[in-house]
């Protein structure tokens, strides 16, 4: 599906339902100077531009030397976050997700744009809890102090 197609006409009405879709922007990380690096000094930023994205929880897709993550919070503190670490030999910017999806087959698109958000989870020592968003349920073991009994 794609911005601007008629979903359903009707005739009698000559009224349309058509297809609005508003994509987030994607910060895409080029991975293609890495090349010409030393395999110890790619190898490392790889892994250190890995940690770096899941630390924040933040979804991407690779493709082609490409590294696609959806915008889940304001650009300037994903700009922040890149900036902060000075990844040697990538460069990074920030694009309309529609530039985006001509390039993506199918389930890299679902990938990338659906569901971006994911479920809303809390970090500390001793818990892990996984809300979810359309309920409200969280999962996961509570902090002791939320324990009946404690």
């Amino acid at each position: 599906m794609q911005d601007g197609d008629v979903l359903l006409w009707d005739d009698a009405k000559r009224a349309a339902v058509v297809a609005r879709l508003s994509l987030r922007d994607v910060m895409v990380i080029h991975l293609d100077a890495l090349g010409k690096s030393a395999p110890e000094l790619a190898l490392r930023t790889c892994v250190e531009l890995g940690h770096a994205l899941g630390n924040q929880h933040w979804p991407a897709l690779v493709k082609d030397g490409v590294v696609y993550v959806p915008l889940t919070v304001d650009r300037k503190v994903m700009a922040s976050v890149m900036n902060t670490h000075r990844f040697e030999g990538i460069r990074y910017e920030f694009v309309p997700g529609a530039r985006i999806v001509p390039y993506l087959a199918p389930h890299e698109s679902r990938r990338l744009f659906g569901g971006a958000e994911g479920p809303v989870h809390v970090h500390t020592q001793d818990q892990y809890v996984v809300v979810d968003e359309e309920t409200g349920d969280a999962y996961g073991r509570p902090p002791v102090a939320l324990r009946p009994g404690t």
